[in-house]
């Protein structure tokens, strides 16, 4: 069976519309996955200490492939200038699985003998630790300031909490106060309680009436002043349609450091959500991906 083409595109795009396709896949693609453990070697002993949060290190993507034909200078060029933005972009390794990754280097060699081909080593790094799958989406009607547990028996909800991945699938959540009071404080848990959730996110601001809150896994932020200078930032709260993605209040994570996720091979899994100052009518939606250890 032939692999679909791969391409690289931005974080908005869909596979079908990404900006540029390999006109020819690469020979190789190296996805490496290593733990982020510590080890501590008990000197002369038989058995040693280990220290670990299930992390994993930066995996970096490594390629090798070639551009041939007329159009080789100028499809190189087109790969360079997705590897050199400096922005977060989208790897699709097929027409269903994609990384979200920055480019880091793209070395080319001529060979004397291979006159029409030019031969490249690129590599990108992957900015979440998973390849992500089908997108998924919870959304429901809040119309307290009561803590919520939110599942696919929750009135005025659609959706369920559902991963058919093998990895943990990280949540971006959008808020709507449609109308009423101030709401001045979101709890979101991936358990039926705040108190039971393994990972949360308290924010703490004020979402108005009419005005709709996103707490974005990850955000490529650019800083004040000249210059393209960016800083990634994670479980960052900005408001909808905002282009230049200004913060918005302030968020801790009380609980473990990586916000609600939806587990491995769940299906239906209990969050939680309580909006404080809330007295009519907010819509809570949640997006996420089912997540793969390998793409």
């Amino acid at each position: 069976m032939k692999m679909a083409t791969m391409k690289i595109g931005s974080i908005t795009q869909s596979y079908a519309d990404a900006t540029f396709s390999f006109p020819n896949n690469p020979k190789s693609v190296d996805v490496p996955f290593v733990r982020n453990d510590t080890e501590t070697i008990i000197p002369y002993g038989k058995f040693h200490t280990f220290f670990g949060n299930g992390g994993i290190v930066t995996r970096n993507l490594v390629f090798t492939g070639e551009m041939h034909g007329s159009s080789r200078l100028a499809n190189l060029n087109l790969l360079m200038t997705q590897i050199g933005d400096n922005d977060i972009k989208r790897f699709w390794i097929s027409g269903t699985r994609f990384y979200d990754v920055r480019g880091m280097s793209l070395k080319h060699t001529y060979q004397g003998g291979r006159a029409n081909f030019i031969d490249y080593v690129l590599s990108m790094s992957s900015v979440l630790p998973y390849a992500n799958g089908t997108a998924r989406q919870y959304s429901v009607t809040i119309s307290n300031a009561s803590e919520t547990a939110l599942n696919d028996a929750t009135g005025s909800s659609t959706g369920s909490f559902d991963n058919s991945g093998n990895a943990p699938a990280f949540i971006k959540w959008t808020i709507e106060n449609t109308t009423g009071s101030a709401i001045t404080k979101i709890e979101l848990g991936d358990a039926s309680t705040q108190t039971a959730s393994p990972n949360i996110i308290e924010w703490s601001g004020s979402l108005t009436s009419g005005n709709t809150l996103v707490i974005d896994v990850i955000r490529y932020v650019p800083q004040t002043g000249r210059g393209g200078a960016k800083v990634s930032e994670f479980f960052y709260a900005y408001a909808l349609g905002d282009t230049t993605f200004t913060k918005v209040g302030t968020i801790t994570n009380d609980v473990g450091p990586y916000g609600p996720w939806v587990n491995a091979s769940a299906s239906d899994q209990a969050c939680s959500v309580t909006l404080t100052g809330n007295d009519a009518a907010a819509v809570v939606t949640a997006d996420w991906f089912d997540a793969y250890y390998v793409g």
